[in-house]
């Protein structure tokens, strides 16, 4: 019948052949076939969740729904494999009261390192001055030769660091050719000057981060001058070697490395710095063999600063500010602790109000 019933929604006028009892065992075998694969996963589902037997009522209407299309279309397929893993999802119901704690902690976490990354950003000039004006100085520098390539040439012979210009006026010399970067892009530059100098100057301080660079440059310059002027006094060098320019941040960036790696501070500043340090040192100390100006110079950064390094007062500076900024770390960590629990107490909190409980209370997000 259910044959024929087809054929007049197609709107034929003929019946058409009558159906033979194979045909008609083969489908209703099908549907009985795929109403007991059904049966197990209603039954499963009403044991997964006893309380409700919405998911039992769900798989058994679409397991009839199968049996029927497997009856009209004559194969049974089983749905018990497919059902399966929807039957035994238990409902995941979170109570009222946890969501809006969890969402309220959520919240505040986020405030918080909004707050915490916009007053590190406002204390940054307050902390990192040194690293600010040399990574100014660079940027202005760059953009002074871009602009005006005639007068940054100028600038660049008139605080070049020779023997003749540091006898006359060293102080300028020794300041005005720092910011210089001749050859090569300003950028990595300004990424060593401010992993060196300003994990330096987290370490012991401005001040003393400033004397520590300021020094290495100063003795640097005046280890590779005063080589060159001895050779050049002892023939090996034409006198013309006096002169030539020498600028640039290269001193204080390695005097600034080698002290960060040595002195005590964050392990992983520490490592970084000696990854940078093995990196560099190569190229930097190129042509210490024959005594070249910038491998001579930058031999002796090197060392200056690991020197700084290991002076115990120094050292000692550097690890009471360690010791300060863990012990600092550690009191927000625990009053953001505190905070979110008296923020989530007043959600979470079901037992009535005593006049000891705000005092005892810590507040949980879980009942």
């Amino acid at each position: 019948m259910k044959l024929l019933g087809r054929h007049r929604e197609r709107g034929t006028s003929s019946p058409g052949p009558a159906p033979s009892i194979a045909a008609v065992f083969s489908a209703y075998a099908a549907s009985r076939a795929a109403a007991s694969a059904a049966r197990p996963v209603s039954a499963v589902a009403s044991a997964v969740s006893p309380g409700s037997g919405a998911a039992a009522r769900a798989a058994s209407t679409v397991a009839d729904g199968r049996a029927q299309g497997a009856g009209r279309r004559g194969v049974g397929v089983p749905m018990a494999p497919i059902l399966l893993p929807y039957a035994l999802i238990p409902p995941l119901v979170v109570p009222a009261h946890v969501d809006v704690a969890l969402r309220r902690a959520t919240g505040a976490a986020r405030s918080a390192r909004r707050v915490a990354a916009a007053m590190w950003l406002r204390t940054v000039p307050r902390r990192f001055p040194v690293t600010l004006v040399l990574l100014s100085a660079l940027i202005a520098a760059r953009i002074l030769r871009g602009v005006a390539p005639d007068l940054a040439h100028r600038w660049q012979w008139a605080t070049s660091t020779t023997l003749h210009q540091m006898m006359h006026h060293p102080l300028g010399v020794l300041a005005g050719s720092i910011p210089w970067v001749v050859e090569g892009p300003v950028l990595p530059w300004l990424a060593l000057a401010g992993l060196a100098v300003g994990g330096l100057e987290a370490a012991v301080g401005s001040g003393v981060a400033f004397a520590v660079l300021f020094a290495g440059h100063t003795g640097a310059t005046l280890i590779s001058e005063g080589v060159l002027g001895l050779r050049v006094a002892s023939g090996a060098l034409p006198s013309t070697a006096l002169h030539i320019l020498d600028v640039g941040p290269s001193y204080v960036v390695a005097t600034s490395l080698a002290a960060v790696v040595v002195l005590p501070g964050s392990r992983r500043l520490r490592r970084v710095a000696a990854v940078v340090l093995v990196g560099i040192a190569p190229a930097m100390m190129y042509g210490l063999a024959d005594a070249d100006l910038d491998g001579m110079g930058h031999t002796a950064a090197f060392a200056l600063g690991a020197v700084a390094g290991a002076l115990p007062l120094l050292r000692h500076r550097a690890l009471r500010r360690r010791l300060a900024r863990l012990g600092s770390a550690a009191g927000q960590v625990v009053a953001g602790q505190v905070a979110a629990g008296q923020a989530t107490a007043p959600a979470t909190s079901t037992a009535p109000a005593t006049s000891t409980a705000p005092a005892t209370s810590t507040g949980s997000i879980f009942p």
